[in-house]
C-alpha cells in the first residue's frame, strides 16, 4: 500500500509471493521502484523463504530476483543505488539497477570468514529425535524432526550517505560495519565492539536500589550532570544531598524510570546437532 501525501490518494499493490508476508520495503523513488523481501515464517520446515523483489510502482508488477531463504531480511541502498539483501549462509545480494545484474558477494569480517557466534553466517540444519510414547502399530518408535536452515535475524542500516553498512545481529550485541564503496565480489566488514547492555536491576541489593533512586537514573542508565552511564559492572555513586523524602511525608511515593525496550522475537537456534529425548 502506498499513500501520497500531495493528492492523498491510496494505491494498492498485490500480494508479491502467495501466502508470504513482507518483512522488509525500500523504495528508490528516483528509479520509481521499491525492493520488497518477503517472508514466509516457514518454521520448523520445510524451510524459510524470503524472496528479493523489484516493484514497478508505476505498472505495480514486480520481478523476482532470488530467492535468499534468509530469515527477516532488510535491504538497504548504497550511493550508487544499489540493493543489498543478506543470503542464508553468510552472502550477501547485491542487485545493480545500472547493469541490472545480481552478484553474490562473500563476506569477512577483520579479514576472516564471519565465526559461528557472530550469527551472520548461520545455515546449519537441526536434527531431533524424539521418543514416542507408543504402544506398537505402524507408527515408529523415534520421530525424526528437522530444523531447516533459516539464518538469524540480523539488523541492517545505512549511514546518510550510502557509503557504510551497519549490521547487528539480533542475538550477539556486537555491532559489524562495511565499506560499501570497495570493489570486487568480497564484502570486507570490521567489528565495532559489543554495544552496552542492559543491567538488571533485580538482582541488585535493596540498598544499591535505594542509592540508585536518588538521582543516579532508574535502570542504571541516565548519569546526572550529562555524564555517561557507568561501566558494565560499575556500581552507580550515590549523590550528596538532602535524603529523599520517604512516601507519605509530602511528596508521591517513587516511581520506576525504567527506560522502555522494544521486545524482538526470539528465533530459534540454527547450531548442527543431533539431540535423543527420552
Amino acid at each position: 500500500m502506498v499513500y501520497d501525501p500531495k493528492t492523498g490518494e491510496t494505491k494498492v499493490y498485490a500480494i508479491p509471493v502467495p501466502h508470504e508476508g513482507i518483512n522488509s520495503i525500500t523504495p528508490d523513488e528516483s528509479r520509481g521502484v521499491a525492493y520488497v523481501s518477503t517472508c514466509s515464517d516457514g518454521r520448523p520446515g520445510p524451510g524459510e523463504s524470503s524472496h528479493f523483489l523489484i516493484l514497478d510502482l508505476k505498472t505495480g508488477k514486480y520481478r523476482n530476483l532470488i530467492d535468499t531463504k534468509h530469515v527477516y531480511g532488510f535491504i538497504v541502498l548504497d550511493h550508487l543505488g544499489r540493493a543489498y539483501h543478506p543470503m542464508l549462509g553468510g552472502a550477501v545480494v547485491r542487485y545493480d539497477p545500472k547493469t541490472d545484474k545480481v552478484e553474490l558477494l562473500k563476506q569477512t569480517i577483520d579479514g576472516k570468514a564471519p565465526t559461528k557466534e557472530s550469527n551472520l553466517a548461520n545455515a546449519d540444519v537441526t536434527v531431533t529425535v524424539q521418543k514416542q510414547n507408543s504402544s506398537g502399530g505402524s507408527a515408529p518408535l523415534y520421530q525424526t524432526q528437522v530444523h531447516y536452515p533459516a539464518g538469524h535475524p540480523i539488523n541492517w542500516d545505512v549511514s546518510p550517505d550510502g557509503k557504510t553498512l551497519y549490521s547487528l545481529p539480533m542475538s550477539t550485541n556486537q555491532l559489524y560495519a562495511y565499506d560499501l564503496t570497495q570493489k570486487g565480489d568480497t564484502l570486507a566488514g570490521k567489528s565495532l565492539g559489543t554495544l552496552v547492555g542492559r543491567r538488571q536491576e533485580q538482582r541488585l541489593p535493596r540498598a544499591v536500589r535505594r542509592a540508585e533512586g536518588d538521582g543516579v537514573g532508574g535502570d542504571h542508565g541516565a548519569a546526572p550532570e550529562g555524564r555517561p552511564p557507568a561501566a558494565s559492572g560499575e556500581l552507580p555513586a550515590r549523590r550528596e544531598g538532602a535524603a529523599r523524602p520517604r512516601p507519605g511525608e509530602g511528596d508521591q511515593p517513587p516511581t520506576s524510570r525504567r527506560s522502555p525496550t522494544s521486545r524482538a522475537r526470539r528465533c530459534p537456534s540454527t547450531a548442527a546437532s543431533a539431540r535423543w529425548a527420552t
